[in-house]
């Protein structure tokens, strides 16, 4: 009875480790142009940078979308652990860039803006971050004052 239990507990934790569910967490290193790190046990369906300039007519948050990728077609979308890290403005197979259109390179991000990196994930929760690039390096969930991103320099 003990081997019995013993051996439906090893079995059980290990489906529960294997097949478990990991939230997508982000961070960015580099600087121009970022590099996006993420990890979890989702498929990326899009990745998404807004900033603070208005870059095309549209509603909500659409106006200010700097680059949009999303994967090609059903099956195409991968893990974002075997995706990154992604490189501002560059493609990965499988996917295609919806903004800016017809291929046309990201606007180049400016120091000292505020930034925001949507991670949208299938089978796992995404995730966003706020970011800016202060001195060539990037600065993760900047201090905002006056709507504004503020470095204690």
């Amino acid at each position: 009875m003990i081997k019995r239990t013993s051996l439906f507990l090893v079995v059980w934790v290990s489906i529960v480790c294997c097949f478990s569910e990991r939230d997508t967490e982000l961070t960015i290193e580099g600087g121009i142009p970022p590099k996006f790190i993420m990890t979890g046990s989702g498929k990326l369906d899009a990745l998404r940078v807004a900033g603070p300039s208005r870059q095309r007519e549209g509603i909500a948050e659409e106006p200010y979308l700097y680059w949009v990728i999303q994967f090609k077609e059903d099956g195409s979308a991968r893990s974002v652990e075997g995706l990154s890290p992604i490189v501002y403005g560059d493609v990965p197979s499988g996917y295609v860039q919806i903004y800016p259109r017809l291929g046309q390179p990201p606007p180049f991000l400016i120091e000292d803006e505020l930034y925001n990196l949507n991670v949208v994930t299938m089978n796992a929760n995404g995730a966003r971050l706020n970011f800016a690039i202060h001195k060539g390096k990037v600065v993760i969930d900047p201090v905002i004052r006056d709507g504004k991103p503020a470095f204690p320099d």
